[in-house]
């Protein structure tokens, strides 16, 4: 949660209001993600974790698109935070 909200603040600090407000939002749509997952049969949570379970598998060097269209080699620079050196 602490990335999440890091990613969205853009690694920069904020005023409290501005805080709280992107708080509010994050926790949001965590709860409209568990409303969702709770509406669902029992066959569709074991085909969604089933495609997630084959997903984490995935080549680490590659990252594929939802599609299948598109796939980009993974950089190991992109996933550093902004402004990191090493």
């Amino acid at each position: 949660m602490n990335h999440r909200l890091k990613v969205k603040l853009n690694w920069e600090p904020r005023k409290t209001d501005e805080m709280v407000e992107k708080i509010f939002k994050l926790v949001k749509v965590e709860m409209i993600t568990k409303l969702s997952w709770t509406a669902k049969t029992e066959e569709e949570k074991q085909q969604l974790f089933s495609k997630f379970l084959s997903a984490s598998t995935a080549s680490v060097s590659e990252l594929t698109c939802s599609d299948g269209k598109y796939t980009v080699h993974k950089d190991p620079k992109v996933v550093k935070k902004p402004n990191q050196r090493t």
